[in-house]
């Protein structure tokens, strides 16, 4: 924490604030330009996607630093070397997902910009919807991981597993037949 502090004082003290005051006048026409762009824009659908994405995010780096402990005591557990490719490719994943939802909320805010309610609509149910399939994707990764770790997985996982493959078989195969 004090690394952070001492970086925002150096931003400060920079040219004895002379960043401040290049900043002030950008800071207040990008204001303005929001307040036109968002003018008449109801609040609540300013902040909902802002709400759904925040809440997504944290749930999905809860479960992704559960996952993230387990996969690597499960590779120790498999004698799998963890290599440094391995982790920046989990850093990539965890930073697609947040690209991932910060794109979504930037198209939530055109539509609502340009008063297109039902594409705002449909983009904030599909934010959603890809949160919940992330986080139940991570879930899923967290049951094999402890599979691996105490050759059981909790009947929760299970569970879920099995409705999963229903869905599979029952909607999602049926739907392939519709295509063939």
């Amino acid at each position: 924490m004090n690394s952070s502090n001492n970086y925002l004082e150096k931003i400060l003290e920079f040219h004895n604030g002379a960043l401040f005051v290049i900043a002030i006048a950008p800071s207040y026409g990008i204001s303005q330009i929001f307040n036109l762009i968002f003018e008449g824009v109801e609040k609540k659908d300013l902040i909902m996607p802002l709400v759904v994405v925040a809440l997504g995010i944290f749930a999905f780096f809860v479960l992704y630093l559960v996952d993230f402990i387990l996969g690597i005591n499960a590779s120790r557990k498999k004698e799998i070397e963890i290599t440094g490719s391995r982790l920046w490719e989990s850093f990539w994943k965890f930073f697609g997902v947040i690209i991932l939802m910060f794109s979504m909320v930037i198209f939530c805010f055109l539509f609502i910009a340009l008063n297109l309610e039902g594409f705002y609509r449909t983009f904030l149910y599909l934010t959603i919807a890809i949160n919940i399939m992330i986080c139940l994707y991570e879930f899923q990764s967290i049951g094999k991981n402890l599979e691996i770790l105490y050759n059981k997985k909790p009947k929760y996982f299970t569970f879920f597993e099995n409705i999963s493959r229903t869905v599979e078989d029952g909607i999602i195969k049926k739907i392939q037949k519709l295509f063939n």
